[in-house]
């Protein structure tokens, strides 16, 4: 339930014992009033709600605080307004603070309508002096007035009789206008403002957009000011005013805003554009020396000379831009790729393929190669940091340690085998094919994929690797070892490089191990943790490679034009 700090004023009519006025809470309050008059009190309550209730107030805050009320934009009940004066704020905290809620109601006159300063006879004496002579101003009217009644003083001030003449249509401006100018007045009088258009009109006056800003003051003051006075206060011409005032009348807000149409070239500016496109090409296929620049690229200054100078005639360098760019041309930066010079590149990859893809039910295939050596220190890396704190690590620093190792990637199941070595030599790799062969007794064939280092083709390699492969076959168990060599240079085609990088950048990049112990644990883990994933979600090693069509392409594989295998 809620405190009475917040009920609002209801209109009731029980008989309440009544404090003094300026103690009274509003919702005390019994007021027998007329609808109007009651939502006019609650709307002013409303706005000196937070001047009258928290008190005292420290010196200065009901200023501010008023000031902040005047300048909103409000829905006033029962007025065309749309704002409140400061004094009128002021004004109304006083009334409230003598006599409580019910001095914020508007007191109607019992002789509304009349002017109670002036008496019937003198209404018709001002009326017919006025009428004899329309020229007369307010203070001669006024001296004429004292001269035929007699007295020094007929008790009419020159504001009441302004007021009166014009209530009478017989100010100078309405008595002297003829029937055109007011017809021409009221062209540019707004007559209604539908309520979804006053919404938005209102969003429009609170917005930050000027333009906006500027058509909202004109419809919304359209009844209190007139079109001169709005170009005034708006900073925009008269006849900017009225356009505005007219697109209202005949389309509402959307034709006050209405949306942009597309440009349409004339056929003339288009195809003079595409002259010059095709002549910026021609240039573009030419060599800048040819044009005496010395430059091995083009640029846009450049080209804009060279236009100068072969067609005589100036071209900006963001014309060159666009007509560079609409002709599906854009500055790249070359990206160096790997390539391999192998003239057996063709029969060797085709020899890979070709094992891979004819495997037998018992037959595997591994990807081989080595890593290092990686020294034991502080890494950089990709990792979160504070945004205004700098990230840097030393570049010369004392090595605690080097690990060197080598793996071998099962391009059936995914599985990663591992060896560290003290360096990437011969006996390396034939540790690494002894461990396969324990580890896989059951197999018929193991074919080995590995690029064309010198010890993976050694003389000591090749005659141990035939001396093993006999006794294997004289005992009848054990899996035969047949090498499958990549082309030279062509280590983007080995698929256990995507897992070495992934590797490093989970547990080597960012990291600070204290000893080679630590590393080698550190990676081990991750190895450990990445078989564990693919043995609980089978996948092949690679994706690419098991696709028959995206090796037909020959000149594209030379050069690793591709990522991912």
């Amino acid at each position: 339930m809620s405190s009475p700090e917040h009920i609002r004023p209801q209109w009731t009519n029980p008989v309440l014992w009544r404090r003094p006025a300026s103690e009274q809470r509003p919702e005390e309050q019994t007021l027998q009033l007329n609808e109007k008059s009651g939502t006019i009190a609650l709307f002013r309550y409303s706005l000196i709600e937070s001047l009258v209730l928290e008190r005292p107030l420290p010196t200065g805050e009901v200023t501010r605080r008023a000031r902040e009320i005047a300048a909103r934009v409000y829905d006033i009940p029962y007025s065309k307004r749309t704002s409140v004066s400061f004094d009128s704020l002021l004004n109304w905290v006083v009334r409230y603070r003598d006599g409580g809620f019910e001095a914020l109601v508007p007191k109607l006159r019992s002789d509304r309508g009349q002017f109670r300063t002036i008496a019937p006879a003198i209404a018709d004496l001002i009326e017919r002096l006025k009428r004899g002579n329309p020229n007369l101003t307010v203070t001669a009217l006024l001296h004429e007035l004292r001269l035929s009644s007699g007295h020094n003083s007929t008790g009419v001030s020159a504001a009441t009789l302004y007021r009166f003449l014009k209530q009478r249509g017989l100010s100078a401006r309405q008595y002297t206008a003829d029937a055109p100018l007011k017809r021409l007045k009221k062209d540019w009088r707004i007559d209604f403002i539908c309520d979804e258009d006053r919404e938005l009109l209102t969003e429009w006056r609170r917005s930050k957009d000027k333009n906006l800003w500027q058509k909202a003051v004109t419809v919304l003051e359209n009844s209190n000011l007139s079109p001169e006075d709005i170009a005034n206060k708006v900073e925009r011409p008269l006849s900017c005013i009225q356009q505005w005032i007219k697109a209202f009348k005949c389309g509402g807000v959307k034709a006050l805003n209405p949306a942009r149409k597309p440009h349409v070239m004339a056929a003339e500016r288009r195809a003079t554009l595409d002259q010059k496109r095709r002549w910026i090409l021609e240039i573009l296929h030419t060599s800048p020396r040819f044009y005496a620049i010395n430059r091995s690229n083009w640029n846009r200054h450049s080209i804009a000379f060279a236009y100068r100078q072969q067609h005589n005639e100036a071209i900006s360098t963001s014309t060159v831009g666009q007509l560079v760019k609409k002709s599906g041309y854009t500055m790249k930066k070359a990206r160096k790729v790997l390539c391999s010079p192998d003239p057996e590149y063709r029969e060797k990859v085709d020899l890979v393929l070709h094992t891979l893809q004819n495997l037998e039910p018992l037959d595997l295939f591994f990807f081989v190669d080595e890593l290092g050596p990686m020294q034991v220190k502080k890494y950089g890396g990709r990792t979160f940091v504070p945004r205004n704190e700098p990230y840097t690590f030393p570049q010369q620093q004392k090595s605690r340690g080097v690990i060197n190792m080598a793996g071998a990637l099962n391009a059936v199941t995914n599985q990663v085998t591992w060896i560290y070595g003290g360096s990437k030599d011969t006996t390396a790799m034939v540790d690494l094919i002894e461990l396969l062969f324990n580890q896989h007794t059951h197999s018929t064939k193991i074919y080995i994929a590995w690029d064309a280092a010198s010890w993976h083709r050694s003389n000591v390699l090749v005659e141990w690797l035939d001396t093993f492969n006999t006794e294997t076959q004289r005992r009848g168990n054990g899996p035969l070892i047949y090498l499958v060599p990549w082309p030279t240079s062509s280590q983007f085609l080995d698929v256990i490089e995507a897992v070495f990088s992934g590797m490093k950048k989970a547990v080597i990049h960012h990291s600070n191990y204290r000893s080679e112990q630590e590393m080698k644990a550190a990676v081990s883990q991750h190895f450990v943790e990445r078989n564990a994933y693919f043995l609980a979600n089978p996948k092949r090693a690679g994706q690419k490679i098991w696709e028959l069509d995206f090796f037909t392409d020959y000149d594209n594989l030379r050069y690793g034009d591709y990522r991912e295998w």
